[in-house]
């Protein structure tokens, strides 16, 4: 059992609790656009400032239930993004944030699991910071996700659906805004130095969202394929193409092409 008193990653997030900042870690250069950072338009809270405990728990026959919990200060919104708790200024306006996590292991020494992830933020908003929020005093958010990692020989399929409840109170009336996005990632390890992946990265009723549409930069929509060479023990060479469509405003989404390369490695 671990427990954190300080700033920790939000525990509501898959990726972030398998990956954290390890770029070298994760097979693909892009993370899911519900996955992203706070200062990359990512849509829910990353970090949050407070009280977390993990634990795990043995089962019978080899199986494990990993589960978590978190209570502090959740990200503020100011201007086009999600601004998480200051440390340095504690009186900057944050609210609360609850999040939790449980996952089930068929094996517990293999990384094959599935999972349920819930949380509830209430959002600040600084309404001065962008005309766009003038009379938006406050998000509540509720997001319920379920997500599953699972291999079988050479095959890897990583997939999560998160569903967004937002209650977002204005001045002078209330907008209830509700929508799910998803991925989905397979991976083929062709051998011990090549891997081929793609991801899919979509959603319901988030092109209509008023939420996504405060953060025009978010990714709404990403086809991608990708190739991974593990030239050297603990350093990879990675390339992504990608056809992908930022949220924009209002409907139109701004759409283009992407073509990235990475190098990444562990020194040790």
């Amino acid at each position: 059992t671990m427990v954190w008193v300080g700033r920790f990653h939000a525990t509501s997030k898959y990726w972030t609790s398998e990956y954290h900042h390890g770029q070298f870690l994760q097979t693909p250069i892009t993370r899911p656009s519900v996955e992203e950072w706070e200062d990359e338009s990512g849509p829910m809270p990353s970090h949050l400032t407070g009280l977390s405990i993990e634990s795990e728990r043995d089962l019978s026959s080899g199986r494990a239930l990993n589960w978590a919990f978190s209570l502090g200060f959740a990200p503020k919104f100011v201007s086009h993004e999600l601004e998480a708790f200051d440390v340095l200024n504690p009186e900057s306006g944050h609210k609360l944030g609850v999040n939790t996590r449980f996952v089930f292991k068929p094996e517990v020494l293999r990384n094959n699991q599935f999972g349920v992830l819930l949380a509830w933020n209430d959002i600040n908003v600084v309404s001065d910071s962008n005309p766009v929020l003038t009379d938006l005093d406050r998000i509540k958010q509720t997001t319920i996700g379920v997500f599953g990692d699972w291999r079988w020989r050479d095959w890897r399929l990583i997939a999560n659906v998160t569903y967004f409840d937002n209650q977002m109170e204005h001045v002078d009336r209330d907008v209830h805004d509700k929508f799910a996005l998803s991925y989905q990632q397979f991976e083929y390890e062709l051998n011990e130095s090549w891997t081929a992946f793609g991801r899919s990265d979509n959603g319901i009723d988030e092109d209509s969202s008023p939420y996504l549409r405060l953060l025009p930069a978010f990714i709404a929509h990403r086809n991608m394929l990708g190739a991974r060479w593990d030239f050297r023990p603990f350093q990879s060479l990675t390339v992504e193409l990608a056809d992908t469509s930022a949220q924009g405003r209002e409907r139109d989404h701004n759409s283009f092409k992407e073509i990235r390369f990475q190098w990444s490695g562990v020194f040790q």
